[in-house]
């Protein structure tokens, strides 16, 4: 039985996935540009992407994605969509 973190994180997407009318094959990037700043930069380390939450109210997140990843447009876009759940969950179980 899958846990609650893992049961909200399904009831997330679903929401988003119909609220945005998303049939897949869908543009990732544009739907998290929608929730958080999308930048494509060198990441230091083994990292796929880092989420960086506003230090303040009303600041926008940001997702930034190693640019590595271009060459590998399934592993990118996993990594942003992964990234998305955070910045709208807000929280890592």
């Amino acid at each position: 039985m899958p846990d609650t973190a893992y049961r909200v994180a399904r009831r997330v997407a679903r929401e988003l996935a119909s609220e945005l009318l998303l049939t897949p094959p869908f543009d990732m990037d544009a739907v998290a540009e929608r929730y958080a700043d999308l930048l494509t930069s060198a990441v230091p380390g083994r990292t796929d992407v880092i989420t960086l939450h506003g230090t303040v109210p009303g600041d926008h997140p940001r997702i930034v994605v190693q640019r590595a990843l271009d060459a590998s447009p399934a592993r990118r876009r996993f990594a942003i969509a992964h990234a998305l759940g955070h910045v709208l969950l807000g929280w890592h179980p």
